[in-house]
């Protein structure tokens, strides 16, 4: 897959530095998300440690951008490059990444005016811009999941709420 977003600006970079645990192959799992997609969402197989390849690269990319409710500057990198996954592989039902978006969004009012400085607005610009772009596969995915079980609706709500996130309502 082909993805628009450019490689990594030295700018981006210095923000992916700044994650929760400062994981220095945060910029290659992204880009590897892009080329080889998030990995398996029905992980982990099992109750176990698991190190290394055999942690799906969105739980290794989750793990660097929100901790209990924070987010940080990488953030703001990781989440344009999710949202591009999400729309450039359509086969795929990204519910559980397009959740943990929803999480994230849930905690950025939060921290955004601390991180707004570092983060400069272009780059705020582009992650909601990339936000606005899932508002073309929100509403199908949101009635896939009606249609569902409790737990279905349960991401549906999820999804409506991200809905809200991408058109600006807070």
């Amino acid at each position: 897959m082909t993805s628009p977003l450019p490689p990594f600006s030295p700018h981006q970079l210095m923000l992916l530095s700044q994650s929760c645990y400062g994981d220095p192959l945060l910029p290659q799992y992204l880009e590897r998300t892009l080329t080889e997609g998030p990995g398996d969402y029905d992980w982990p197989p099992r109750p176990g440690t698991y190190v290394g390849e055999q942690i799906p690269l969105w739980e290794r990319v989750f793990a660097q951008i929100w901790h209990q409710g924070s987010i940080y500057p990488a953030t703001y990198v990781a989440v344009p490059v999710w949202c591009e996954v999400v729309l450039g592989r359509p086969e795929m039902n990204h519910s559980p990444l397009l959740e943990l978006i929803c999480r994230i969004e849930e905690s950025r009012e939060r921290h955004e005016s601390e991180l707004a400085p570092v983060v400069g607005q272009k780059v705020i610009t582009a992650y909601n811009a990339a936000l606005q772009r899932l508002l073309l596969i929100l509403p199908d995915r949101i009635e896939q999941q009606e249609n569902a079980t409790t737990e279905g609706r349960a991401t549906a709500q999820q999804l409506l709420r991200l809905q809200a996130f991408a058109l600006g309502k807070r």
